[in-house]
């Protein structure tokens, strides 16, 4: 196999514990910008919409909205937690991911936030996903975790961030870090 090329296999996928294992995934064929800029299309045998949280509406395509899944990947249920269960996945049999995302023409879908994570201000959804995205083409900024309305009122460069075990930055002990710094 001198000199010959051998194609990438990985593929970019998407899924959660509750709805395990993958319920979105790139094709090999996609190209690298759809690879790069999204977690793929829906699996067979898998639904998924994204709704207008304050309306409980689909979105339209390429407008966020939370993610819901269908099928049967989605889990039966918390074990003894019927409420919990019931607050996630609804009679309807919809998952309610809690991720913000949208999606494309062509089914492609794209994760831009969590929910829990989104700020509403002046009556307007604001994504940190957003922020970062743009922070991060400045070339002195490493990393970027801001939750803020889309001007920030503060800026704060930091060392390191608080990590979990498995290296997630911890959004709210990095919140309570910023309320001391800022003495807010």
């Amino acid at each position: 196999m001198d000199g010959a090329v051998v194609p990438c296999r990985r593929s970019v996928v998407y899924g959660t514990t509750e709805n395990s294992p993958v319920t979105f995934m790139n094709d090999p064929e996609d190209t690298l910008e759809q690879k790069a800029e999204s977690v793929g299309r829906i699996m067979p045998h898998t639904e998924a919409q994204i709704v207008n949280m304050a309306t409980g509406e689909l979105t339209k395509l390429n407008t966020p909205g939370e993610l819901y899944i269908r099928g049967y990947c989605v889990m039966q249920g918390y074990w003894g937690e019927p409420q919990k269960t019931f607050e996630t996945v609804g009679q309807d049999k919809w998952y309610r991911t809690g991720d913000i995302a949208t999606m494309d023409e062509q089914g492609f879908c794209k994760i831009v936030g969590r929910s829990k994570d989104m700020i509403i201000r002046g009556g307007e959804n604001i994504y940190p996903a957003e922020l970062e995205d743009f922070f991060h083409k400045h070339p002195q900024v490493q990393e970027v975790q801001i939750s803020h309305f889309k001007i920030p009122r503060y800026i704060v460069f930091v060392e390191g961030y608080p990590l979990t075990i498995s290296g997630k930055i911890q959004k709210f002990r990095l919140r309570e870090q910023m309320e001391q710094h800022l003495k807010l």
